[in-house]
């Protein structure tokens, strides 16, 4: 029936053209444009929405069934390419670094032959193509908000993933990726000259001891058996050398798998940035913005996107929760599903630069991988529901 294989040419030209053309989160308005041609080219219905470049498209059975969706995204990332392939990005300063470009040509390959073979299965399959998954809000709550996962019974998703090389899928059940969190803090003392300290109120000292501080939470506040980062990324305070500055910031990022944890977590660097300030007169303000939930799979779906992998004689490989975040966490709340990696590196060939990386380069043999795991996995549901 499905002829995923012979797609494969106009997969590679849609992930080419893609990748050629990259454009951030909330701004993916040519590749919005592109991709509703093709789906439009191959006669799949589609819906576009004011105010955002994701599109929902649709392919039914010739007869009634189970609703399942697939997910892809499509923005890029803020990131100068230094790959020399006749294919790199035409726009300077952006970059499919992470393969976006890549999980979105596979739905659309799907999306065309599933529609050739409608009348060949029962149900209907629903295609997110998903703006923003890089940058929160991210795009899957107003996709959801429109409509996206009305009606649907399962969902599944893909990464493809520099971690694991061609012809392994990462899988976990349960708890996979973490709740991705960001934090400010603003110190604010009594600036002064250089030479004379005991005049002032040390923004930087004050800011220091917090980012020590900060390190102590994961290590002595939190159960050493649940799984947390805490990460100060940004320190700013001054630019001169015998200034003594008035102002100091730091901003970084809190990842957990467990909402009490989470929860802990933003209490204890509330009170820590107060217990620094107060203890050398400064003051601060704090601003924490949740971010993307953890992304839990259902393990029954699991279990279905594991038998496809050894169906079609690939590796499965259990992984460990890794502490990126991932806004399919938001659809897995709503409905039953799985996410899951597709390795894209391989050493022979020296793809082995890691995602979100300048020189970051999938093998494109994970496309057909990816086509054929997320078409193996919806039918495995289909089976069991017949």
């Amino acid at each position: 029936m499905i002829e995923i294989r012979n797609e494969l040419e106009k997969i590679r030209a849609h992930r080419r053209h893609i990748h050629a053309h990259p454009e951030l989160s909330f701004e993916e308005h040519e590749t919005s444009r592109y991709i509703q041609s093709v789906l439009r080219e191959n006669g799949v219905e589609f819906q576009t929405f004011d105010g955002i470049t994701g599109i929902l498209a649709t392919v039914n059975g010739a007869n009634s069934g189970p609703c399942i969706a697939f997910r892809a995204d499509f923005d890029a990332l803020a990131l100068q390419e230094e790959n020399n392939c006749d294919f790199r990005s035409q726009n300077d300063g952006i970059m499919h670094a992470c393969g976006h470009d890549m999980h979105a040509a596979v739905l659309l390959g799907l999306a065309s032959v599933l529609q050739k073979n409608r009348g060949e299965f029962a149900g209907k399959i629903r295609f997110i193509f998903q703006h923003a998954e890089e940058c929160t809000p991210g795009g899957a709550l107003s996709m959801i908000e429109r409509g996206a996962l009305d009606g649907v019974d399962v969902i599944f998703g893909l990464h493809v993933i520099a971690n694991f090389n061609v012809g392994e899928i990462g899988l976990a059940d349960g708890a996979m990726m973490a709740a991705a969190d960001h934090f400010r803090i603003d110190v604010k003392g009594v600036g002064g000259h250089g030479a004379q300290p005991h005049l002032t109120v040390d923004t930087l000292v004050a800011g220091a001891r917090i980012v020590v501080d900060l390190q102590n939470i994961v290590s002595r506040l939190t159960d050493p058996m649940a799984p947390a980062v805490v990460t100060v990324g940004k320190f700013q305070c001054g630019n001169a050398f015998n200034i003594i500055q008035e102002h100091a910031a730091l901003e970084g990022t809190v990842r957990t798998l467990d909402d009490k944890v989470r929860d802990r977590i933003e209490q204890a660097i509330r009170q820590t940035a107060e217990g620094v300030c107060t203890a050398t007169g400064a003051s601060f303000q704090m601003e924490y913005k949740r971010g993307y939930p953890p992304l839990v799979n259902h393990k029954e779906m699991t279990a279905l996107a594991r038998k496809a992998a050894e169906r079609l004689g690939y590796k499965a490989v259990d992984i460990v929760p890794a502490m990126f975040g991932e806004d399919f966490s938001y659809y897995l709340q709503k409905v039953p599903g799985c996410y899951f990696f597709v390795g894209c590196s391989n050493p022979s060939k020296g793809l082995i630069s890691p995602n979100h990386s300048p020189t970051f380069l999938p093998d494109e043999e994970c496309l057909e991988i990816s086509a054929l795991m997320l078409f193996e996995t919806g039918l495995e549901y289909l089976k069991n529901r017949a």
